[in-house]
């Protein structure tokens, strides 16, 4: 399946691989920007030790939204010469779900670690403050929110109470870990198991998904959030962590699947589904005026016609086929767009307000909006996307990965397995000499498409 993506200004660029498409001539606020996402490919890994069954549904879309968010958001530190061996991704979307690590001048490399660690370049993870505070103790999460650059928050990959349960050395592990980074200044580091707000909620991945660290160096800081996401293994333990700073100002972009009859893989069709959305929301006059009544309070004044047209502008559908819950493959479209809120509250506004509507592209086809409980697949439990099903996690499909491998991909691995052998042995008895009969890649094109999706 191949990648095609739209944007509403072609001024910007949009994801790397994508083909920039005109906006449809029917829309004066905003064209779309689509793209069909491939599964990734399931590479053979070493198997992990946690799997998902019976785990419930959480969704993760809170919290507050003031201002864009930052393509490079990691706080400065000098530079090494050990630092210019990683490229710096020079290039990032606006969209931060497109966006991956290493964003910004790397720092300083720390001179050994004690415990190896997948080193790669990852998808950014997008989490609001509410959204990685989310039930834990009030008066912890106050405190976090009062002085937010004292902490980094420690993103579980899988976590919940059964990480914690089976390794009860998790904090000591993690702690470990970075201790033996040996940066400079992290001799009081603490990693932290933050209370519950309801110790009664005892499902497997039930929230919260963070641990703290407190007391890191500005170095270790500054390390940790440049590469976000550590893998490693103590004692045949396999971990795995996403270091995020607590920013009120970072909210996530995705606002919804989208599943109906009209959903497909086509270009055109996404094109006119976007535009279907944009134009219906251009005349809505509670959007129109909870766009105006957010914008009036960061800029000056303007007309609420071209306040709604900016807004419209970052709009984006992308296309991907999927695994639903009934373990079937389907395709569904998911809406992007920059909130324009200024807290939580209003945050939510926004998501109500697009998610309520009735969209129907012509007289017979209708877009349906699906709610986090009516979702066509389980988000990820693992790395904590919403956008994805565990088994297409691209955590897991980075080279020499060190962390859990979850279950449903292990599962999808082994099935590729099983059909990789067979069309071989197909195509060794068709071509019993050589294997001249393959197929060839066309010249030119590459079937990577690592960056040309969100994740």
């Amino acid at each position: 399946m191949t990648n095609t993506s739209m944007t509403a200004d072609p001024n910007l660029a949009g994801p790397t691989g994508a083909m920039l498409l005109d906006p449809a001539p029917n829309t004066a606020a905003a064209a779309a920007k689509a793209t069909k996402r491939k599964r990734p490919n399931a590479l053979e890994r070493e198997d992990g030790e946690l799997d998902d069954e019976g785990r419930p549904h959480e969704g993760e879309n809170q919290g507050d939204a003031h201002a864009a968010n930052p393509a490079d958001s990691t706080p400065p530190a000098h530079q090494g010469t050990q630092a210019a061996n990683h490229p710096v991704n020079t290039y990032q979307p606006n969209n931060p779900h497109a966006q991956t690590t290493r964003r910004g001048l790397p720092p300083l490399e720390p001179s050994q670690s004690r415990i190896a660690y997948t080193k790669a370049t990852y998808p950014r993870v997008v989490k609001s403050l509410d959204g990685l505070l989310a039930e834990i103790m009030e008066a912890t999460a106050d405190a976090v929110r009062a002085n937010p650059d004292k902490y980094i928050a420690l993103l579980v990959y899988g976590g919940g109470n059964k990480v914690k349960e089976e390794n009860p050395n998790l904090t000591n592990d993690i702690e470990n870990f970075l201790l033996g980074l040996t940066i400079a200044g992290n001799e009081r580091i603490r990693v932290v198991d933050p209370p519950k707000r309801d110790t009664d909620k005892r499902g497997e991945f039930a929230k919260p998904h963070i641990l703290l660290l407190h007391h890191g160096s500005p170095e270790l800081r500054a390390y940790l959030l440049w590469y976000q996401t550590f893998a490693f293994q103590i004692e045949g333990r396999k971990i795995a962590f996403s270091a995020l700073r607590f920013d009120a100002g970072v909210r996530p972009w995705f606002i919804t699947d989208i599943v109906g009859r009209a959903v497909c893989d086509d270009p055109e069709a996404i094109r006119e589904g976007l535009t279907t959305i944009t134009s219906a929301l251009a005349k809505d006059t509670e959007f129109r005026n909870h766009v105006d009544a957010c914008l009036a309070k960061v800029e000056n004044p303007r007309s609420i016609d071209e306040r709604v047209q900016d807004t419209l502008k970052s709009f984006e559908m992308y296309s991907m086929r999927v695994t639903n819950k009934e373990k079937k493959e389907t395709t569904v479209w998911q809406l992007f767009a920059n909130p324009i809120a200024n807290n939580g509250l209003e945050f939510k506004e926004w998501l109500r307000i697009i998610t309520s509507r009735r969209y129907i592209i012509d007289e017979i086809d209708e877009m349906f909006i699906r709610s986090k409980n009516l979702k066509p697949y389980d988000s990820c439990a693992f790395c904590k996307s919403e956008i994805h099903p565990e088994e297409q996690c691209p955590f897991p499909l980075v080279a020499d990965w060190k962390g859990p491998i979850p279950k449903d991909v292990r599962a999808e691995r082994a099935k590729a397995k099983e059909e990789a052998a067979i069309r071989n042995g197909a195509r060794e008895r068709g071509n019993p000499r050589d294997g001249r009969g393959g197929s060839r890649t066309t010249r030119g094109i590459s079937s990577s498409n690592s960056r040309a999706r969100p994740y």
